[in-house]
Parts: structure tokens; C-alpha cells; sequence
């Protein structure tokens, strides 16, 4: 939702002639910054899941120690081949290291939302070109100014 409005606040701004261009670099920096988000806060993740998880994995060998760390569904393919009070510690050690990663992934997310409403509100005009052009009713009578 959020997204249409920002087109349509873009594209208000920009003369006519320009909307195509306008348009265009819209959805290239929106592609751009999917890319760079899932990059940021995959490595966010990795990060964080790793950290957890590292101090709960001493009793492994190196090798499993590296594969588990690697992601939680090869920790949970490691605990599946482990004994019954080892498997289900890694199982809810790789859990709850992963739900760390995503609260930090929350976190950074949110404040990345917090600083653009800062900013679109310290950018934003108060009136585009749309505001000014008149609107027409159904019924053929204008309105706006």
C-alpha cells in the first residue's frame, strides 16, 4: 500500500514529459534496495545465528560444529542422527538461535522504518502537481483548484 503512494507522490512531483523517466528510476532504486535489504539483513541473520549458536556447540566435532552452524535445517539434520538428550539440545539450541536473529532482524527493520518516516516527513513537499490539477467528478462537475 505504502508503495503506490509513494509512486503516486513521485510521479505528482515530476512534470508530465518526465513521468516515464520518473517512473522508471522509481522501480530501479526499488529493485536496488530489495537487493541491498535481503543482503543487509540475511548477513544480520547469519551474524546472529552463529554468535548464539557457537557458545552451544562444544561437545561436537569441528566438522558438525561448521555444517550445523551453517543453517538450521542442517542442525536439525545433525540432531536427527545424535542421541536422544543431544538431539533435542541442538534442535532447540539451532531454535532459539535463529529466533535471536530474527529479533535482531525485527529490530533493524523497525528502526530503518522509523528513520524514513523521519525523512519523508522532513523531505516530502507540502503540495505536488497532482494537488493542484483539477479533479472531475462522476457526474462531470470539477472540484479542486
Amino acid at each position: 500500500m505504502s508503495l503506490f503512494t509513494s509512486l503516486n507522490v513521485i510521479l505528482g512531483i515530476l512534470p508530465e514529459k518526465q513521468t516515464g523517466a520518473g517512473s522508471a528510476l522509481n522501480r530501479t532504486l526499488q529493485q536496488l534496495a530489495a537487493s541491498f535489504g535481503v543482503a543487509i539483513l540475511g548477513s544480520i541473520l547469519n551474524n546472529a545465528y552463529r554468535a548464539d549458536l557457537a557458545d552451544q556447540l562444544t561437545a561436537l566435532p569441528a566438522r558438525l560444529k561448521d555444517v550445523a552452524e551453517g543453517s538450521v535445517a542442517r542442525a536439525t539434520l545433525i540432531a536427527g542422527g545424535l542421541p536422544a538428550p543431544f538431539s533435542t539440545a541442538l534442535l532447540h539450541a539451532a531454535q532459539d538461535a535463529y529466533t535471536v536473529g530474527m529479533a535482531d532482524i525485527l529490530r533493524v527493520s523497525a528502526g530503518a522504518m522509523v528513520a524514513g518516516a523521519v525523512l519523508v516527513g522532513a523531505f516530502m513537499p507540502v503540495t505536488t502537481n497532482a494537488a493542484w490539477q483539477e479533479v472531475e467528478t462522476p457526474d462531470g462537475a470539477n472540484t479542486g483548484g
